[in-house]
């Protein structure tokens, strides 16, 4: 009899748990390694948001504080996107507890607002429609002054970001997409598409850094030992998405690329290609620039140009945060007129 009750104990809980919902793990995907991203990164905002939100919450009295500008950002995974984030932020004239958000607040009386800085570890997965603020600190500067950022001379040995539209770059892509064509095994001709980034470095001689994407042409390489200067773009034709180094020394006629390509873009890329920046605090806003899922392009879209630099050259610290709502002394509406009510949006905000 004992044995027929633990074995009828044992069947309950194998029931049990088989109609228990699974525990979704956060999906990082493979590759937990990090990497820089754009300050001015819509995500990042809907990051910043959602730490400002908890912050504000936390206070006991006093008054609200607001972004001022966001000084660093880094993220892990796609599917499942951790944010990694620093930013300063700045008193405002929003007491605690009034009912308003960070972003319907304006500064504080200049010369007395406090200012502080925050640290910020915030995981964001669309799919799953989760956001979690994981970890955040922040110090408070009561003394009214923000802390002194020490100006950084100009490192003439470093590389220095250039236009994409600069002089020197159509030459050097030239060589480039010259030496792929001669090596791949793509029996027609690729040539140039779109241009992220484009970077030069002064060392031993000239070093140039930059990525660009190319597509396939009808130009078969049977037909001509080199590109021709008119060649179609051939439909359906596959897209390439490469990064290249080259190395010259004019004085000895010396010249070295490397490059290398894949048919995969960057991570900042695909993840406006699996539609997963138009979720999170600043949906509303983002949805408006960004394409429908529905839009498939060949081209890469102006916000997947974006963020597709973001990965290779990140914008930090990121631009002033500025918001439009300001404090205004209004008369009271006449009798028998309802007063109007006006609703804030992250439209009510910009960027300066």
């Amino acid at each position: 009899m004992k044995l027929l009750c633990i074995a009828l104990f044992t069947i309950q809980l194998i029931f049990v748990d088989a109609e228990s919902e699974p525990l979704i793990e956060p999906e990082l995907t493979d590759d937990t390694s990090t990497y820089p991203i754009s300050c001015n990164n819509p995500e990042v905002f809907g990051a910043v948001d959602l730490t400002l939100s908890k912050f504000n919450a936390e206070l006991k009295g006093g008054h609200q504080y607001t972004l001022h500008r966001v000084i660093d950002a880094e993220a892990q995974g796609l599917l499942g996107r951790r944010y990694f984030v620093e930013f300063s932020i700045q008193e405002t004239d929003c007491p605690v507890g009034n009912g308003k958000r960070w972003k319907e607040c304006g500064y504080g009386a200049s010369g007395k607002a406090s200012t502080g800085y925050c640290q910020s570890n915030v995981y964001i997965h669309k799919t799953h429609r989760r956001a979690e603020v994981t970890e955040h600190n922040c110090t408070i500067y009561s003394d009214h002054h923000s802390p002194i950022e020490p100006e950084i001379a100009p490192c003439l040995g470093c590389a220095m970001d250039l236009p994409t539209n600069h002089p020197e770059l159509n030459q050097t892509i030239k060589h480039a997409i010259v030496k792929y064509n001669a090596e791949s095994n793509y029996t027609n001709y690729f040539q140039q598409d779109n241009v992220f980034s484009f970077s030069r470095q002064v060392v031993a001689g000239m070093k140039y850094k930059f990525a660009f994407s190319m597509k396939e042409s009808e130009c078969s390489k049977e037909d001509s030992d080199n590109i021709p200067d008119e060649c179609n773009v051939k439909a359906a034709g596959i897209k390439l998405f490469c990064h290249s180094t080259m190395h010259t020394q004019v004085w000895m006629n010396y010249t070295h690329v490397d490059v290398t390509c894949d048919t995969t873009p960057s991570k900042s890329v695909l993840f406006v290609r699996f539609g997963l920046a138009g979720w999170g605090p600043f949906s509303e806003k983002e949805k408006q620039s960004l394409p429908t899922a529905t839009a498939e392009s060949d081209q890469l879209t102006s916000a997947e140009e974006q963020l597709a630099g973001d990965l290779v050259i990140p914008q930090c610290p990121g631009k002033l945060w500025k918001p439009l709502v300001q404090v205004q002394t209004t008369s009271p509406p006449a009798e028998g007129n309802s007063p109007t009510q006006t609703a804030f949006s992250d439209r009510d905000l910009e960027y300066v």
